[in-house]
């Protein structure tokens, strides 16, 4: 289904609740199984390294493209790093990279800050260069030498 037209704020409302919904669905059930792989001891090592690879490439994408939404970027972070970190912390043998991740979350929060204060900050300049043209757009028009 398509965006709701942009004159609706309620309808964008609901589609963006629906869309952040569906991203944290799909967040959980990785998360899920990533702690179900880190557990299961039939798994290879190999497979539990890969799969906290991406778990941790996951994370690092809803830290920079979802800085619009701030708050399912921290949810779905803590949703992927906070089981898995656990799991991690459990065994004594994975304990340095459960430090390791627990730094990773930290990096990573600090990263989805910046990047939302980069994102408002270009959304601040966007809004500057649209009020400058329509000024100028303005001013031609009125401007009697130009005119």
């Amino acid at each position: 289904r398509t965006r709701p037209p942009r004159h609706d704020a309620a309808a964008q409302e609901r589609w963006i609740n629906r869309y952040t919904c569906a991203a944290l669905s799909s967040t959980a059930i990785w998360a899920g199984i990533q702690v179900w792989i880190a557990i299961d001891p039939v798994i290879p090592p190999l497979v539990k390294s890969v799969s906290l690879f991406g778990t941790i490439a996951f994370s690092t994408v809803l830290a920079h493209l979802y800085t619009s939404m701030l708050r399912m970027t921290v949810i779905g972070i803590g949703l992927l790093i906070v089981p898995t970190g656990f799991v991690l912390w459990l065994d004594p043998e994975l304990q340095i990279l459960a430090l390791t991740l627990t730094l990773y979350a930290a990096y990573l929060s600090a990263a989805a800050m910046r990047s939302r204060a980069d994102y408002r900050r270009r959304l601040e300049v966007d809004e500057a260069l649209v009020e400058q043209r329509d000024r100028y757009e303005e001013l031609s028009r009125t401007d009697s030498l130009t005119g």
